[in-house]
């Protein structure tokens, strides 16, 4: 709905705590991580506690941030870091909708 759409800009562009080369990055991330939810993009973007680095982190590397990752070995750490990568390029290249105030998509 249109009034999603401009709750999903008002938010992305409230985001001003790094510099300008940034906040694409970290804007994408945060549409990543909040799973459609428009509830958990406004906390997660705009929580001041949240580092902007956990924020890319979640997004770009999840299985190498788990506990899985420091359990593995080099040949499972670089299949981790693969599967992530390819995990972020499926989710860019898709047509993803935008959070919706009715919750999940």
């Amino acid at each position: 709905a249109a009034e999603d759409w401009t709750e999903v800009w008002a938010i992305l562009r409230a985001y001003k705590n790094v510099s300008a080369m940034s906040i694409v990055r970290i804007q994408l991330a945060a549409l990543k991580n909040c799973r459609g939810d428009i509830k958990r993009l406004r906390s997660g973007l705009l929580n001041e506690r949240n580092d902007p680095r956990d924020v890319i982190a979640g997004a770009e590397y999840p299985r190498q941030m788990s506990r899985i990752w420091w359990k593995s070995t080099a040949a499972q750490r670089l299949e981790l870091e693969e599967q992530d990568r390819r995990e972020y390029l499926e989710w860019l290249n898709n047509d993803n909708e935008l959070p919706t105030t009715k919750g999940h998509l």
